[in-house]
């Protein structure tokens, strides 16, 4: 009899242990669906709204530049070249990913397909991760030449007015009305304005190439999201 009951007991403490298990796992998978979910909005907005409208400014930059005098259209040239090197900052939806790891919640993972899949995910965040590092301080080093051209001043000015525009604008554009009118610039040399545009085109083109990365991540966080909510059987849960 005392070796059945401690038998049940080890069996009892077993399944509770399973129960748990279960139940983080499944936590940890909500928690990572809600993350994805969030994240694709934003991937969304990057690829339909900012890449397009950054594309844009940096095409009106180099026609404004190339095409009108200096001299006269100070306003339009700071809003061309302010929102040709507006950059937009995306960061990956570690959080989730990072507790799979540190708790250890990861181990727990049952469903093959989901674990494989996460992997996945992971590898191309790495990848995203060592080219965003690449790309800012190519980025920086635009940002430090921008103060030949344009004073401080009016950077901080147009800065302070987009951030008062109540989060209407999340990707940082500037409209006509944001350069302040009596602008001048440090230098009316066109040939200066004209090398700078050079260091607009490198970051356009590995913008352009960033896009492709943004666009790997979307398709991936969708594929992941699928699986985990199939597996998981959590479309009703959301």
């Amino acid at each position: 009899m005392i070796f059945l009951a401690v038998t049940m007991g080890f069996f009892a403490e077993s399944l509770r242990e399973r129960i748990a298990d279960h139940q983080k796992e499944k936590e940890a998978m909500v928690s990572l669906v809600r993350d994805l979910q969030k994240d694709t909005t934003v991937l969304n907005g990057l690829i339909k709204v900012y890449m397009p409208t950054h594309n844009r400014w940096a095409d009106s930059a180099d026609q404004f530049i190339n095409s009108l005098s200096i001299k006269g259209n100070e306003r339009k040239l700071t809003m061309a070249l302010f929102n040709a090197t507006s950059w937009a900052t995306y960061t990956p939806p570690e959080i989730a990913l990072n507790n799979l790891k540190s708790s250890g919640t990861f181990s727990l993972v049952t469903k093959g397909k989901v674990k494989a899949e996460i992997l996945n995910f992971n590898s191309i965040i790495n990848v995203y991760t060592r080219y965003s590092e690449f790309l800012a301080e190519v980025e920086h080093k635009v940002d430090t030449a921008n103060t030949s051209l344009i004073t401080r001043r009016v950077q901080r000015e147009a800065v302070e007015k987009l951030y008062l525009s109540n989060g209407k604008n999340d990707f940082g554009f500037v409209d006509y009305k944001s350069i302040p009118s009596n602008i001048t610039f440090k230098t009316y040399n066109k040939a200066v304005f004209i090398a700078y545009l050079k260091r607009i085109d490198e970051v356009d083109n590995l913008l352009n190439d960033m896009l492709g990365q943004y666009k790997a991540i979307f398709a991936e966080e969708v594929k992941l999201l699928t699986i985990i909510q199939d597996e998981y059987n959590l479309k009703d849960e959301q």
